[in-house]
């Protein structure tokens, strides 16, 4: 069972770091926005008061 695990990661380790890039980018992405929307929204909350 682990062997056929480090095969297929051997043979695929390009696709593998890709996909780990591509996760790595969108969690970055999702951080920056939740960050960005959340001061947006505490700002607007400030002005309505």
């Amino acid at each position: 069972m682990i062997e056929t695990i480090v095969d297929f990661v051997n043979q695929n380790q390009s696709l593998l770091n890709t996909a780990a890039a591509f996760i790595t980018g969108a969690c970055l992405l999702y951080l920056v926005l939740a960050r960005t929307l959340r001061k947006r929204r505490s700002e607007e909350a400030q002005k309505a008061v």
